[in-house]
C-alpha cells in the first residue's frame, strides 16, 4: 500500500499565518502610548535641587512630586524635570546614620559595677518639617574595646571583668586564674554577658609565696597549680 506524504507549507506575512489546512490565524498588533505622554503622578518623592552637607554627605531635603511618563515601549519613566508642589520633607523623615560621631551617651549599671560609661558611634539624623533637622543617638556602640577591672570607662565597648567567679583555693587564699566573667556594655545602654571568658594563667605564672613546707605555688596552665 502507497502512501501519499504531502508537504505542508507555512506562510506568514501582514500579520497573518497559513497553517497548511486552509485556516488562517490573525496575529493582533501591539502597540503602546507614545514616549513621553503622560501616564499618572507620584507625590512625596525625593527632590534633588535642594540639599545640605552633613557630616561631609549631601543630603535632599525637600520632596516634590513628580508626573510618570510613558516609555513607548509598555514601561514608564518618572520625569524629573516635572516637578512641582516642592516642599520640606515631612517632620520625622529619617535621612542619614553616622558612624563617624563618637561621643559619650550614657552610664549604665551591671553586676559588677555602677555608672560605667558607654559610647555611642554615630547619629540618627531626622528632618524636621522646617528645612532643619534633629538628631538622636544611634544606638550602635563605638567599636573600639577598652578593658578595665574598676568603675568608670570611656572609649567605646566598655568591659568590667568580675573574676570572683574563677578563682582557685590555693593554701591561705583564693586567687584568680585567668578566667572571669565578662559584661559588654553596648551603645543602646544596656550589656550581655559571656561567662568564663578568657585564658587560664599560663603554666609556671608564680601564684603567692612559700607554706610551711618552703613551697611556692604556680599556675599550671588548665585552671590548677602546683608547687616548687
Amino acid at each position: 500500500m502507497g502512501v501519499d506524504l504531502n508537504r505542508i507549507g507555512t506562510r506568514i506575512s501582514s500579520g497573518t499565518s497559513h497553517n497548511g489546512y486552509g485556516s488562517t490565524v490573525s496575529f493582533p498588533r501591539v502597540s503602546f502610548p507614545a514616549y513621553g505622554t503622560y501616564n499618572s503622578t507620584v507625590t512625596g518623592q525625593v527632590y534633588y535641587g535642594s540639599s545640605q552637607v552633613i557630616d561631609g554627605q549631601t543630603c535632599p531635603d525637600k520632596i516634590a512630586d513628580y508626573f510618570i511618563k510613558n516609555d513607548g515601549v509598555g514601561g514608564t519613566y518618572q520625569d524629573n524635570s516635572t516637578a512641582f508642589n516642592i516642599r520640606n520633607a515631612v517632620s520625622g523623615t529619617w535621612f542619614l546614620l553616622t558612624s563617624d560621631e563618637v561621643h559619650h551617651s550614657g552610664y549604665v549599671t551591671t553586676p559588677c559595677g555602677s555608672d560605667w560609661t558607654y559610647d555611642d558611634a554615630g547619629y540618627n539624623y531626622y528632618w524636621d518639617g522646617n528645612g532643619g533637622y534633629t538628631r538622636s543617638d544611634s544606638g550602635v556602640a563605638y567599636y573600639n574595646i577598652y578593658r578595665q577591672t574598676t568603675t568608670g570607662g570611656s572609649g567605646g565597648y566598655t568591659l568590667c571583668q568580675d573574676k570572683t567567679n574563677y578563682t582557685t583555693y590555693v593554701f591561705d587564699g583564693y586567687y584568680q586564674n585567668g578566667k572571669y566573667d565578662e559584661y559588654i556594655v553596648n551603645g543602646y545602654g544596656s550589656y550581655y554577658f559571656t561567662s568564663n571568658y578568657g585564658n587560664y594563667n599560663s603554666y609556671g605564672t608564680y601564684i603567692t609565696g612559700l607554706n610551711d613546707m618552703n613551697q611556692s605555688y604556680y599556675w599550671d596552665g588548665n585552671g590548677g597549680y602546683y608547687t616548687n
